[in-house]
Parts: C-alpha cells; structure tokens; sequence
C-alpha cells in the first residue's frame, strides 16, 4: 500500500484549518474530536484514497476531514445520511467551506445504498449508530488498498461487538489507537498467513507511525 507523506500533511492542516471557520459559523461542532478529526484526513489523504464512504447521521467534523482529503487526492466522498432533515445543512457547510464539489450526500438506507459503489478505498463506520456492523458488510471494498476505520469504538458494548465481527476476520489485519473515542484502523492484507491479526497501540502519538500502521 503506498503513502504519501505530503498528502497527509496537507490534508491534516487543511483540515485544522477548515473545522476553525466551521466552528465559527457553528457548521461544526465546538466538541470536535481534533485527534480523530486530523488523524482521519491524513491517513485517507496519506492513502491518496479515491473514493471515499461515510454512514453518519449528519455532516461532522469528520465529514470535512474526508472531504479535504477527497479533495486533496482527486476523489469524491459519498456521504450517506440516515435522517433526511440533515440534508440541507450539510450541503450549506460544505458549499461554505468549499467542499461540495467533492461530496455527494445521499440520504437513505446504507444497506441499499453501499453496494451501488465498488472499489471503496476509504470506509468511516460510526460505532454508535446500530446498524454499524452490518455496514462493513456492504461495502465493496478496493481488493489492495481499502482501509476501513471504525470510530467511537470505545463506547459502551461498540467495543465489544466490532472486536466480535473483526477477530479472525479473513483478509483484514487492524489496529486500535487511543484517538477520540477509541478507532480501529482495520486494512485489506494479500498475505493470508497474516490475516485476522489485531493490536493495540497504547501510544497517544499516531503521527510518526502511520505509515508502520498500514504496512503490519
């Protein structure tokens, strides 16, 4: 899997950048998550990810960071919201902050909505919402490259039931890091002999190891 050191950086300071004015037009929210907010636009940009997947309830923080990384690499993010009533101020934020070129919001059931795209590089599950299990199941994932990071995975039973659907999981390896809420990076691995493998890393600074993170 190839990665770009200056796409991440990019990303990221875009990113910093963007949840600012967002904040200050009350776009996002002033809890933002800044570790995972970041963490999430360098790794899809550092990835050079071309199509882009989020289910969410609403546009966040995290919608901008992949959004800028979308951006960055010449891709699109397809964001699926699960309440219509979310759809206008979404589009208003992104069209603020210069994003809407690259997102497309489809409000709808993922599990309907997912299979219409292949060759997903990057996949945002949300661990709060119920039905974020089933979404890993479809999604038609890029075969050499897809990353899949699942969030919020140190809630209350989250934890529990996406380390239950990931263990031994064929063709995945996966690490969980101490950003936000708890996230697990979860990577597609050709070699099978290394398959089903998961870590923790119990380090806050995720920057310097990123790249070390893809490649295990």
């Amino acid at each position: 899997m190839g990665w770009s050191p200056e796409s991440a950086a990019q990303a990221y300071m875009q990113t910093v950048e963007l949840c600012m004015v967002g904040i200050g037009k009350k776009y996002t929210s002033t809890a933002v998550e800044h570790h995972s907010t970041e963490f999430l636009a360098a790794l899809a940009g550092g990835i050079e990810a071309k199509l882009l997947v989020q289910v969410t309830t609403c546009a966040s923080p995290a919608t901008v960071a992949l959004a800028v990384a979308a951006r960055k690499t010449g891709g699109r993010l397809i964001c699926v919201l699960s309440e219509s009533d979310a759809l206008l101020n979404a589009m208003v934020a992104m069209n603020t902050l210069g994003l809407s070129r690259v997102v497309e919001f489809i409000v709808g059931n993922s599990k309907d909505i997912l299979p219409q795209f292949s060759d997903v590089d990057f996949a945002l599950i949300d661990c709060k919402q119920e039905e974020s299990l089933d979404i890993f199941d479809h999604l038609r994932l890029t075969p050499t490259r897809a990353v899949v990071v699942a969030e919020n995975l140190f809630k209350r039973d989250a934890r529990a039931s996406y380390e239950k659907k990931m263990t031994n999981r064929p063709g995945f390896n996966s690490t969980i890091l101490p950003i936000g809420k708890g996230i697990e990076v979860a990577r597609l691995c050709r070699d099978e002999k290394r398959t089903g493998k998961r870590r923790i890393n119990k380090r806050v600074s995720w920057a310097m190891d990123m790249e070390d993170i893809l490649q295990r």
